[in-house]
């Protein structure tokens, strides 16, 4: 089941995304909706659009409901919807079929429910597989008497082990009662939530439920451009459930998945760390709690870096043979160390440039060399392992762990939040060509993902500020967004109180009207932003370099009229109006601000008017006037 809920709204956002990514006002997604369903203003927003699909032999029913205020014989008719008491019913895809006389009560019943999520939708999995068994059993029989000649010479697994595997990840997934995807949109944020609920006393259920653990790593708070941190969490029993799953796929690549369970028991899952991209060379640092009050010194060498050599020579064997050259070791030792009297061990990591790589300029060398060779140090303190860039953030770390004491775990299993600004700093310096890098950066927030478990649901979400993706779509086209780090000063070498418009080039044919419609273009961005203030001004700019515009006038007495300065609003478009008196959108939006003021007799005379001059949105109100004169 798919619900859509204050679909105005969400368009609402939608639109002030696409505008600032260059998109024309006119070719908007509310616009595209509005001339596919009709108009909009018929459909009841306060209730959601619900799409069941409920699977069939031999093709699944689809169905949608869409609540409504008022009927719209138009709508009805063009897409053949069988109307109910406030609602229209319609089989998807449209024409022909006639919608589903079991799903029409249950999509019924659906939209009575509150707004949620912009969009979500819930698949029953436990019922899914159900309904899908024959289909998965008749599959699977056709795998396991495949020819010979009919299975591909560079298959990693044979057809009995393939069909082995498939039959373990449906096990796994009838552990899942259902699965939610949630898309919440608003002029604050932009939301996207996706949840797994499983079935009581499955072990995904025990997996996905918080204990009351203790955790070690409350007072650390990394500050670089990514930064993570999870709770303690059953790590090994979670990767033996996808080793019992993928371990012969795994075992193919030449990766003993037994041990990398085997080492995760020495972990608690318990960890926070953070990493950064620079010009040269990639940043991290981490802690790492271990398994038990007191963990042996000899940790580091004794038991993690013979599995990294080991896990780094699979990874090397498995390069060389696909790139069919020999490579460099994965995991390297460096020089060992001592920190605050304590032993540092050094490792490098490096994944091998293919090749082509140095010569060609696509993918470029030094992002290759960046993203691909690094160096870390590792130290203990008591149970924690500790691991940095250098010596000297390793000392930093030292001293942090040292007055890290155990304390009631907090928070959801684990996050993640990104620097925007600073992550696209790096990248444009490393990459040739990055998009706006003759810009300056401008001011964002952060990116959080949050991932949780708790009571049998595990749910992973990711948030940003609508904002942030409006600044950065126009940062990408090479339009500078507002409140960017570099001021005018330093961008130009003037002080911008006393910098001046330039002199227009006339020999590049340049004159005032043809920054006009620049002008209009920045309006329409601030209007579908909700900066209707900043809109007046870059309407009135327009006018200024060119007082014959009508489509100007026209914009400012829009939006005038929406912000509730009538009068203003009324004059602009008269001035619209006398400029061209046969475009019918121009009465029809004076008509619209009579209505608003409440003088109902004028905006009855503008919309006649736009009618005739065959304005559909006039006719379309007209028509519904004469249809419910109460109204």
């Amino acid at each position: 089941m798919v619900k859509i809920s204050r679909l105005d709204k969400s368009l609402e956002v939608i639109d002030s995304l696409t505008a600032a990514a260059g998109r024309e006002p006119e070719t908007s997604p509310s616009a595209m909706v509005k001339g596919l369903l009709h108009g909009t203003d018929w459909i009841d927003f306060s209730r959601p659009i619900v799409i069941g699909i409920e699977i069939k032999d031999p093709k699944p029913d689809a169905t949608l409901l869409i609540p409504f205020s008022k009927p719209n014989p138009e709508f009805q008719a063009g897409f053949q919807a069988v109307g109910g008491p406030d609602y229209y019913l319609l089989a998807l895809p449209p024409g022909g079929k006639k919608p589903s006389e079991a799903l029409g009560p249950v999509l019924a019943a659906a939209a009575r429910s509150k707004p949620g999520a912009s969009a979500s939708a819930e698949i029953a999995m436990d019922n899914l597989l159900k309904k899908l068994d024959p289909k998965i059993q008749q599959a699977l029989s056709t795998l396991k008497s495949l020819p010979p000649e009919q299975i591909p010479e560079n298959m990693p697994l044979s057809p009995n082990q393939l069909r082995a595997m498939i039959e373990k990840s449906i096990d796994t997934a009838r552990q899942i009662k259902t699965l939610d995807i949630r898309l919440d949109l608003s002029s604050d944020t932009v939301a996207y939530e996706i949840a797994l609920f499983t079935r009581a006393g499955t072990e995904m259920a025990e997996l996905f439920t918080k204990g009351k653990e203790t955790g070690r790593l409350e007072g650390y708070r990394p500050r670089l451009q990514m930064n993570f941190k999870s709770r303690s969490f059953q790590a090994e029993k979670m990767l033996a459930l996808i080793g019992n799953t993928f371990g012969k796929l795994y075992q193919s690549m030449g990766i003993d998945f037994a041990k990398v369970v085997e080492l995760c028991t020495h972990f608690t899952g318990e960890m926070a760390g953070g990493m950064s991209i620079g010009e040269k060379q990639i940043t991290l640092e981490m802690i790492h709690v271990l398994k038990g009050e007191k963990q042996r010194d000899d940790f580091i060498e004794k038991i993690y870096l013979p599995w990294l050599t080991d896990f780094g020579k699979v990874m090397q064997d498995a390069m060389e043979k696909q790139l069919n050259t020999p490579v460099e070791p994965v995991f390297s030792r460096m020089p060992d160390s001592t920190v605050a009297g304590r032993p540092v061990y050094g490792i490098q990591f490096q994944v091998p440039i293919p090749p082509g790589a140095q010569t060609t300029p696509t993918p470029d060398p030094l992002l290759f060399k960046v993203l691909s060779n690094y160096t870390f140090r590792m130290t203990m303190v008591d149970d924690l392992l500790l691991s940095a860039s250098t010596d000297e953030q390793l000392g930093r770390l030292i001293q942090i762990a040292g007055k890290l004491r155990p304390s009631p775990a907090k928070g959801p299993l684990m996050t993640v939040d990104y620097d925007v600004v600073a992550y696209v700093e790096s990248l444009r310096k490393i990459v040739p060509g990055f998009p706006g890098a003759n810009q300056p950066l401008p001011r964002l927030g952060k990116m959080v993902m949050i991932l949780d478990a708790d009571k049998g649901r595990a749910s992973l979400k990711s948030t940003v500020k609508t904002k942030d993706i409006q600044t950065l779509a126009s940062y990408f086209r090479g339009v500078p967004p507002s409140g960017t780090h570099a001021s005018k000063k330093q961008e130009t070498g003037m002080d911008p109180a006393k910098a001046k418009t330039p002199a227009l080039d006339q020999k590049a044919g340049l004159t005032p009207k043809t920054e006009a419609p620049g002008w209009l273009k920045k309006g329409a961005l601030a209007v579908v932003s909700g900066d209707n203030p900043s809109a007046v001004k870059h309407f009135n700019k327009a006018i200024e370099i060119e007082p014959e515009n009508s489509d100007a006038h026209f914009q400012l007495g829009v939006t005038l009229g929406e912000m509730g300065e009538y009068s203003n609003a009324i004059e602009a478009l008269n001035r619209a109006i006398s400029l061209n008196p046969k475009k019918g959108a121009y009465a029809y939006a004076r008509g619209r601000v009579f209505l608003l003021s409440q003088d109902k007799e004028k905006a009855m005379i503008d919309f006649k008017k736009a009618a005739e001059l065959g304005d559909s949105d006039a006719r379309h109100y007209l028509e519904k006037v004469v249809a419910y004169p109460g109204n």
